[in-house]
């Protein structure tokens, strides 16, 4: 609303600026053809008179001062008549220049709406609208971004975010359809080859094909931190039994990916590869326990129980919510429980301190009680025990 309140804003200035010339003109005298030859009539006409009256003032037939009066007269009707011919003009293209100024009027805004509607960005502001309105749903925002597709086929983030909204509905078909397009397009561009690679993986229901392999190759030597790219790499790995590069991959992966649902499918898949390479994995088992005094909290009550590389302020390597009510009990810190964090996993740290938190305002950064171990190994099989019910 407010895009259109000033477009039409604008539109009335350049109405104004158009038209005003034309209504609104300087009156300059004019005189030229019909105005030039009335002039010199006018003109030989009084000088006709004045020598009348002077013939008639030397033959004795007129006084002199009523030849005197009768020369202020004529000279006072050619004034007129010669500021009649100046303004008779100029006041008739005033009233003619409303036409031209009605028909400008409505050509002006016309003819901008028609420009706008071929070369304006009112898709793309629909767009950006949708994606920027909960309410919207999947269905509305692809027949928006479909409609700028149309508009601008060559437009490569119209394509973009179609084939990332097809591949979120799961219509993979769609998705590799216009990653394909795109990838025709795009001169090489790490993230469109490792988009199309993923899609077509799904497509082929999750075989890896020399396609698949080519492209996720293609956009990791473009970008070798491209965490799309890293995931195929690993499964690619994972599938042949070199569980070792599987790690390596998702490892890279990890320390670049925020979302945290693929997060936890990387950690995930770091846990089951290490264990079917043999490797021993760390964790750290936690015995929560509680004073007397904490029972008269809600049972609801969050408790986070997680481990930080030690000394550090670090984010948490891996964390486990509990409710009070749960306590007192054991929980396991391992790769597995390092989700939606971005320190890592807890094999990659020598040393750690193990918290246990409660938060009565729910920020978790504000402790109202909080334990904590310092210095923990998490080699093996390690057990610390913490005692939770000390005010911070």
């Amino acid at each position: 609303m407010m895009f259109l309140a000033v477009a039409s804003l604008l539109i009335l200035v350049a109405v104004a600026f158009v038209v005003a010339p034309l209504i609104f003109r300087k009156n300059t005298p004019v005189i030229a053809g019909e105005d030039s030859c009335q002039q010199h009539a006018n003109l030989a006409s009084f000088n006709e008179q004045r020598s009348d009256i002077e013939s008639r003032v030397a033959s004795g037939l007129l006084r002199l001062p009523d030849a005197e009066e009768l020369k202020l007269e004529l000279e006072k009707k050619l004034l007129n008549e010669i500021s009649s011919a100046q303004h008779a003009k100029p006041s008739r293209l005033k009233v003619a220049g409303v036409i031209p100024a009605l028909i400008m009027g409505l050509l002006v805004p016309t003819v901008s709406l028609g420009l706008y509607s071929q070369l304006g960005a009112h898709t793309e502001l629909e767009v950006t609208r949708l994606l920027g309105q909960e309410s919207a749903t999947t269905e509305q925002v692809n027949d928006a971004l479909k409609r700028w597709v149309e508009k601008k086929p060559d437009n490569a983030q119209a394509l973009y975010l179609l084939g990332s909204n097809y591949f979120s509905m799961g219509r993979i078909d769609e998705a590799v359809e216009i990653y394909r397009t795109l990838y025709r397009q795009s001169d090489k561009n790490s993230r469109v080859s490792s988009e199309l690679a993923q899609a077509l993986f799904l497509q082929e229901s999750n075989m890896m094909t020399f396609e698949v392999r080519q492209l996720y190759q293609e956009a990791l030597a473009l970008d070798p931190a491209n965490t799309t790219a890293l995931g195929l790499q690993g499964i690619d790995a994972f599938g042949q039994q070199r569980y070792r590069d599987a790690v390596i991959a998702w490892q890279t992966a990890l320390k670049n990916e925020r979302d945290p649902i693929a997060r936890q499918a990387l950690v995930t898949g770091i846990a089951k590869a290490r264990a079917l390479s043999g490797e021993k994995l760390s964790q750290i088992r936690v015995r929560v326990a509680i004073t007397p005094e904490l029972k008269k909290l809600p049972a609801n009550t969050r408790v986070i129980v997680f481990a930080r590389e030690s000394g550090t302020k670090k984010p948490p390597i891996a964390a486990v919510p509990v409710t009070l009510g749960e306590l007192p009990m054991e929980i396991v810190l391992d790769d597995q429980s390092a989700m939606m964090m971005g320190g890592g996993t807890l094999s990659g740290v020598a040393v750690v301190d193990v918290f246990a938190r409660i938060s009565l305002s729910g920020d978790v950064k504000e402790a109202d009680y909080q334990a904590v171990v310092e210095a923990v190994k998490p080699s093996g099989n390690t057990l610390v025990k913490v005692f939770l019910g000390e005010t911070d």
